[in-house]
């Protein structure tokens, strides 16, 4: 898939701009330059043309630590896409960094698409004039926060790209992985090992990755997107501003994902924290595998006992495979690439109605469920409702015996016959009408 790429010096509105073509509030916005750091992407699809938007860090020109290797990413990205939109500022103006900018793309001319934000009145549409000063074409005239000439815009992107195209017919959507943990536990770390490059920003720095980051992934033919997120902290130690809105991010990307890899740090083991976000995972329903890093300086028999402890610690989550990896020497990443092919089967688990209640009859013959204030729980019959997670509609003598008992006799049961490793399963129960 092509790629379209945001840049410009900090704070010009790229972020917001990002955020009105993708009509979602993906990217974190403040008036504090240098907000994004990492490159966040999108799917969008324009006049039937599908493409990548990624937004990137404020270039040459912002005080970040971290500014130096937000600038790397950019420059190592003006080579791979397909269109540039190079983001200026309306209300201040050409400025000397936005020259400094235009040089830096001045080899990729041919592909630069120059775009005015925060014309925000229509009337005053003569203050891009000065923009012509940069040599790099046409001023486009937009409003991120408006949508104002966002619709032209995009006509040009799809236009640059080769026109728009027909009906590409229904396509089913890559299952989503989301990287959650505390911070500083290898996330960003493990997102470049399995990608195969350094598509994120890694540094010793808690709270690095600020945004949700999203990068298309192939695992043996099978396409994933594959999402970093920013570290969880326990609700009390979130600083107001750009941290809160970094960890709500992180909580999204989780709703909106299929299959968490819940990134613990083998050298410090299991803390409170961690069941914590472990208890969300379960709670949002999501597949899960646990993923202890860092094990390099590990000995075999450290790193089985923290396996073991890291399976006592969860286990609330009993289903969830359990894999160790270096992030840094890539000890274990093929075990979980190969965990995530068998957990995203698990997801996508399909059982026909015959046999389902075949296997439903199958375990109350065994010896039924046990009863909840001396009434027996009995099911008539299920069907399946859905996929990512397997989804079963059970219909009942009495939905309110389906106690947490029964819940758990029957899925213990099910998972006899068919484990679904790593795959929450949910039951839904009605009365039988």
């Amino acid at each position: 898939m092509e790629t379209v790429l945001l840049v410009g010096r900090p704070n010009v509105g790229k972020s917001s701009l990002f955020n009105r073509i993708t009509r979602r509030r993906q990217a974190i916005v403040t008036e504090i330059p240098g907000t994004t750091r990492d490159i966040l992407c999108a799917e969008v699809t324009w006049q039937g043309r599908s493409f990548r938007l990624c937004d990137s860090g404020g270039l040459w020109g912002g005080d970040d630590p971290l500014q130096k290797e937000v600038e790397a990413r950019v420059e190592a990205l003006l080579g791979e896409a397909a269109v540039i939109l190079f983001v200026v500022d309306a209300k201040e103006g050409l400025s000397p960094l936005d020259e400094g900018v235009a040089e830096k793309l001045r080899p990729y001319a041919e592909k630069v698409l120059l775009v005015v934000n925060k014309v925000d009145d229509p009337s005053r549409r003569e203050v891009v004039f000065e923009f012509y000063r940069l040599g790099l074409g046409d001023p486009q005239p937009v409003s991120a926060a408006h949508g104002r000439g966002v619709a032209d815009l995009l006509d040009m992107v799809v236009e640059r790209l080769g026109g728009a195209k027909g009906d590409e017919g229904e396509r089913e959507a890559p299952l989503r992985l989301t990287l959650l943990g505390r911070p500083n536990v290898g996330k960003s770390s493990l997102a470049n090992a399995l990608l195969g490059e350094d598509r994120q920003i890694v540094s010793p720095i808690p709270g690095t990755t600020r945004d949700a980051v999203g990068w298309p992934l192939e695992v043996e033919g099978t396409a994933f997107w594959l999402v970093d997120t920013a570290g969880l902290r326990r609700p009390g130690r979130v600083k107001p501003g750009i941290e809160f809105f970094s960890v709500r991010r992180a909580e999204e990307a989780l709703r909106l994902s299929h299959l968490a890899l819940l990134v613990l740090d083998g050298k410090e083991g299991v803390v409170a924290l961690d069941q914590r976000i472990g208890g969300l995972i379960q709670k949002a329903q999501k597949g899960v595998i646990l993923v202890i890093n860092k094990v390099d300086g590990l000995r075999p028999e450290e790193v089985k006992k923290r396996e073991e402890e890291v399976r006592a610690a969860f286990y609330f989550l009993p289903f969830a495979p359990v894999v160790s990896v270096s992030a840094l020497t890539g000890k274990g990443l093929s075990r979980l690439r190969r965990a995530v092919l068998e957990v995203a089967r698990s997801l996508d688990f399909i059982l026909s109605t015959p046999e389902i209640n075949r296997l439903l009859q199958e375990i109350q013959n065994k010896g039924g469920f046990p009863s909840v204030h001396g009434r027996s729980f009995r099911i008539y019959y299920g069907v399946q409702k859905g996929t990512r997670p397997p989804t079963f509609t059970l219909f009942v003598n009495d939905p309110e015996l389906f106690h947490f008992s029964i819940q758990r006799h029957l899925e213990n049961q099910w998972r006899q016959r068919h484990p679904l490793p790593g795959a929450p399963i949910v039951w839904e129960v009605r009365p039988r009408s």
